[in-house]
């Protein structure tokens, strides 16, 4: 018998606050990739790195915890 094995694909692009995306752009890649954008402000460092680890994590079930740092 076969181990359960899961793969789950997740896809954001974190986008620096201030930048405009096309509309169509969006739409592209919701419809193609499945992924949102979320504006982020990399300015304020941990806070940006803290949005980006958090998203991960729930997306990993905490699996993948820091894929980013200051």
């Amino acid at each position: 018998e076969s181990p359960h094995v899961e793969l789950r694909l997740a896809n954001k692009i974190f986008l620096a606050d201030g930048v405009e995306v096309k509309p169509e752009y969006q739409q592209l890649a919701e419809d193609i990739f499945g992924s949102s954008v979320e504006k982020v402000d990399f300015s304020k460092t941990d806070d940006a790195v803290e949005t980006i680890n958090s998203w991960c994590a729930q997306q990993t079930n905490s699996k993948i915890k820091n894929v980013v740092s200051s």
